[in-house]
């Protein structure tokens, strides 16, 4: 029996109907035929994607079709349409690839794939020249999720050379895409220029390369339980994380640490160099201010804490005028600014009754009796983080201060339109620890 009957003889989801990766090249028409001989062509189904960036795109297609109709195999054609704008037309074409077949693939279902251990091997060493870590170097798992079911890898330990003789013991046909052997693409490059060479030389070259990748795979599986038990220790309220757990750590174990908690709060993954960053930001005396920016996410470190969140808008300068009636909504991720209760007896809902502005520096709380201290004091002692002191509304009666959000309020009444307070209140989804957070939401 051939080794490629008996890797698919056991799925690895008990009951699941089968979906192939079907291109139409040898490797997949060889993994459609063995699988259906083993678990029936009415079990099986076939999804074909056509990326449209060949001449021959439709003739592939319609070969495929035709090869499921003669195997009594139901066919799917996924057309997609590739974006090269980010990393290159090879990344394009496998971003929208695997997006289709995982909109496609049924709740709880099964997508196998014809990937073997040059396939791996090839993976290993581009990722090693991408300069990736063990997780990227522990290249293709043999069972990963994909959107609602999963994908199965069943021949990634085994040779080419194995499906080459079933194809040709079964003498099947297929197609071939030149662009496998396209030395501009990176992929091509190695199976044209740098394959044949370092196999000649190294006969065993995919076995042990591939072998590397489950070493790599053991590791990185070993380091992300230390990262998983490192972040119940650092981890503080409203996800965050505390600086004097990350301080007993070494950068490595924080490094893999941080990568985690990212990924837990649903920002966006970081690059060694964003890492290296924050851990500097936790580590030095820098000012409060201070941020890493990557992507749509932003760390900052205060008050002994770690925050991450989505990446805000420039702070919002300058004034607006409100009468107090309707919610105001205010610029830069500053929320929004209601009037729970308001005196009747005052000006109209079309009057404007209150100035909005925000921090410029030098406010003063006015405390009662002639005294009071600077916003910027008060701020402090009550640890208000320096994101929320840029955004949050200060509330003017002319030039009176009235109330800072709702965080503080003017005492004396009588310094109020119509002599009557109102209670403000500030909803906004800006992080923070000490002061109060209204509907908050977490990132994205």
């Amino acid at each position: 029996m051939s080794p490629l009957i008996g890797a698919l003889a056991v799925p690895p989801v008990d009951g699941a109907r089968i979906a192939v990766a079907f291109s139409g090249g040898g490797d997949s028409t060889a993994l459609l035929h063995a699988a259906a001989a083993v678990h029936g062509a009415a079990h099986m189904h076939a999804l074909h994607v056509c990326h449209h960036l060949q001449p021959q795109s439709e003739d592939w297609a319609t070969h495929c079709a035709n090869v499921c109709r003669g195997w009594g195999i139901e066919f799917t054609r996924l057309d997609v349409r590739v974006d090269s704008a980010g990393d290159g037309m090879e990344a394009g074409a496998r971003q929208a690839r695997y997006a289709a077949l995982s909109d496609a693939l049924a709740e709880h279902g099964l997508l196998a794939v014809a990937h073997h251990a040059e396939d791996q091997a090839e993976t290993f060493l581009s990722q090693a020249l991408r300069g990736a870590g063990v997780h990227g170097l522990a290249s293709m798992p043999v069972v990963a999720a994909l959107g609602a079911g999963w994908l199965w890898r069943p021949w990634l330990a085994l040779p080419r050379q194995t499906i080459v003789d079933y194809l040709t013991a079964h003498k099947l046909t297929w197609i071939e895409d030149p662009s496998n052997q396209d030395p501009a693409i990176g992929r091509g490059y190695l199976r044209r220029k740098v394959w044949p060479a370092l196999s000649g030389r190294w006969p065993a070259a995919a076995t042990t390369l591939s072998r590397s990748a489950r070493w790599a795979a053991q590791a990185a599986e070993a380091i992300d339980a230390l990262a998983a038990i490192d972040l119940e220790q650092a981890r503080a309220p409203q996800q965050t994380l505390r600086l004097a757990a990350l301080a007993r750590l070494s950068p490595a174990r924080t490094s893999q640490l941080l990568r985690r908690w990212l990924a837990d709060v649903h920002a966006d993954p970081p690059d060694h160099r964003h890492l290296d960053q924050i851990q500097r930001l936790c580590a030095a005396r820098v000012p409060a201010s201070a941020r890493v920016v990557f992507a749509d996410t932003e760390v900052r470190a205060y008050d002994g804490y770690l925050f991450a969140m989505r990446r805000l808008a420039v702070p919002p300068a300058g004034r607006l005028a409100w009468n107090g009636h309707t919610r105001l909504t205010l610029p830069g991720d500053a929320g929004q600014l209601s009037v729970q209760k308001c005196d009747a007896r005052g000006t109209g809902s079309g009057g404007a009754i209150f100035q909005v502005g925000f921090r410029q520096g030098g406010e003063w709380l006015a405390t009662g009796r002639g005294s009071g201290r600077l916003l910027k004091d008060w701020f402090t002692d009550r640890r208000v983080p320096p994101w929320q002191r840029e955004r949050v509304p200060l509330i003017y009666a002319g030039k009176s201060l009235l109330a800072v959000g709702d965080l503080w309020a003017q005492p004396a009444a009588n310094t109020w339109p119509g002599g009557v307070p109102r209670v403000f209140i500030w909803r906004h989804s800006l992080p923070g620890m000490s002061s109060r957070v209204v509907d908050g939401r977490p990132l994205g």
